[in-house]
């Protein structure tokens, strides 16, 4: 009981404390003044989907709402969809800075400690770490070129990274040959 009232005490005192601050001389507040959300007060806010301002979160932050919270339902103010858009947006824009890493590491994390409890997002995820070929080959590659042995598992992921990479060559160029195919009148097909 005396804990409460203590709290309760000290609520009182900053409450107080802070309405003296308002009344100090040169403090101009009007109660119909007060910065509201759709005022951009500071450089570093920017704006959001309902249209006001806020902090941008970093990049793992952003990384951990959508593999534990996911898009699934949208909000009052974005779409499931564009959610979705908006989160696929951020995390090419993170693997495309050389952070792919640092998303295979939160998923990893986040996925055995059971924090997603829908795993759509971490498939997703995953996904597109897949289709943009992130993995830590750079410092296998270091290890091989300085001279340093590699294990057979660590061979083996080399030549199979290559292999891949090969595969996509020849799909790309595949793919360019079906597109100049199309892109020509259907009478000279």
């Amino acid at each position: 009981m005396v804990r409460n009232e203590q709290a309760s005490l000290e609520n009182v005192e900053e409450s107080m404390r802070l309405l003296q601050l308002l009344d100090a001389p040169g403090v101009n507040y009007e109660p119909g003044q007060v910065t509201g959300q759709m005022l951009k007060t500071r450089d570093d806010e920017v704006k959001n989907s309902a249209g006001g301002y806020v902090f941008q979160v970093s990049d793992l932050t952003r990384i951990r709402r959508f593999l534990i919270l996911g898009t699934s339902g949208g909000t009052y103010y974005s779409t499931e969809k564009a959610l979705t858009i908006d989160n696929l947006e951020h995390l090419i824009r993170i693997i495309k800075d050389g952070k792919g890493g640092l998303i295979l590491r939160e998923i990893l994390e986040i996925s055995l400690a059971g924090r997603a409890p829908k795993q759509e997002p971490t498939m997703f995820a995953l996904a597109l770490c897949a289709r943009y070929d992130v993995k830590d080959r750079v410092s296998k590659l270091k290890k091989k070129q300085q001279g340093g042995s590699l294990s057979k598992e660590e061979e083996a992921e080399i030549q199979f990274d290559d292999y891949m990479v090969q595969l996509q060559k020849a799909t790309f160029r595949a793919m360019s040959k079906v597109s100049e195919k199309f892109k020509r009148p259907i009478e000279s097909l």
